[in-house]
């Protein structure tokens, strides 16, 4: 008897921690808590390249590309292409210099950075810091679901102006965050 009792005991208990285990599983992080987790994926980055397409309505400019390829501390290749006008701006970086070759123009700015400009740089060679700082500084994040990004899980975020930003220029946008790796994929 006391061997079913056990038994039945047993199964009960095994059955509630699953029942709270499958409930826990389900549930999506807060905003917030994508936001904290895609910046403790970027401070864990050795080195990443992406291509950021945009598209701007101001002056009904076309679609412009912003290669870039980053490594720590402070290497980096940035190809910018002028959507209309069929030019490039291409910037390189280390830890002494900054080359900056505008295609247009034809013409090379080199500029020192080893000598302490009062921290002032032409561009920051941690790109994706800066743009992730850049896009979620002053916003407000709102978790709006998962959906399927070409066949990856991302979460939805809306970034609005907060309270103590609404001069800002950017109004209200969206970013994909994957699920699995934390980084932006749109």
């Amino acid at each position: 008897m006391k061997s079913k009792f056990k038994r039945h005991s047993m199964l009960i208990l095994f059955m509630i921690l699953l029942s709270v285990f499958i409930s826990g599983c389900g549930e999506e992080p807060s905003a917030e808590e994508v936001v904290s987790n895609m910046q403790v994926k970027m401070d864990g980055l050795e080195d990443y390249s992406f291509t950021m397409f945009s598209h701007s309505s101001f002056q009904e400019q076309g679609v412009g590309t912003q290669k870039v390829i980053w490594k720590k501390p402070d290497l980096m290749k940035t190809i910018i292409r002028v959507p209309d006008k069929g030019t490039e701006v291409i910037m390189i970086s280390d830890r002494e210099f900054q080359w900056i070759y505008d295609s247009e123009s034809e013409t090379v700015f080199k500029t020192d950075i080893s000598d302490g400009l009062d921290g002032l740089k032409i561009f920051e060679p941690n790109v994706f810091a800066e743009f992730l700082n850049g896009t979620l500084m002053g916003k407000t994040a709102s978790l709006l679901g998962v959906e399927d990004l070409d066949g990856n899980n991302a979460y939805l975020l809306e970034l609005t102006p907060s309270e103590n930003n609404k001069s800002s220029l950017q109004g209200r946008s969206m970013i994909w965050v994957d699920r699995d790796t934390w980084m932006p994929i749109r």
